[in-house]
């Protein structure tokens, strides 16, 4: 089974890069801090929705009843992330603002997987396995199974914090 490094890998070498410039990581932001928690498989990962969810997400947080109603449930209700914006891209929806132009929105969230239960097929009931105490999260990879991208789902709100 692979360990999900998600955004981990990629924030610890933009860090990384920013150091050995000579800069401060305060000085670029901190979508990419390096202080997740390792030990409790704490990840960066992309959540695509529309600009007054993610608006309201970044209010009140996420919302677990909402799930599935912007898209399916491939791994049971719960708040679904991605590994890739691309992936998250797919579930962001257009809306017209007051520029008239079309507008997207993206949240990226610190998202803590825990002990993951890992599977490269569609699997309604892994909300279950999470709520029997084994796992934590759900780890989809669609990436291992059809090429496409790696997903994760967590179904406790205490596990997923937008940034």
């Amino acid at each position: 089974r692979p360990d999900p490094p998600l955004l981990t890998e990629a924030g610890a070498k933009l860090a990384d890069d920013i150091a050995a410039a000579g800069e401060s990581a305060d000085d670029h932001g901190e979508a990419f801090a390096t202080d997740l928690d390792l030990p409790s498989n704490e990840v960066y990962a992309f959540h695509g929705t529309s600009v007054r969810s993610a608006l309201s997400i970044a209010r009140e947080g996420f919302r677990v009843d909402l799930a599935g109603s912007g898209a399916g449930t491939m791994y049971g209700t719960g708040c679904y992330f991605a590994e890739s914006c691309t992936k998250a891209d797919e579930y962001s929806k257009s809306e017209v603002m007051r520029s008239c132009d079309p507008t997207f929105a993206m949240i990226i969230a610190r998202v803590t997987l825990g002990r993951f239960f890992y599977t490269t097929e569609r699997r309604p009931e892994a909300k279950f396995f999470v709520c029997e105490g084994d796992f934590d999260s759900t780890f989809g990879d669609r990436e291992a199974a059809v090429g496409t991208f790696r997903e994760v789902v967590v179904y406790d709100l205490d596990q997923v914090y937008p940034e």
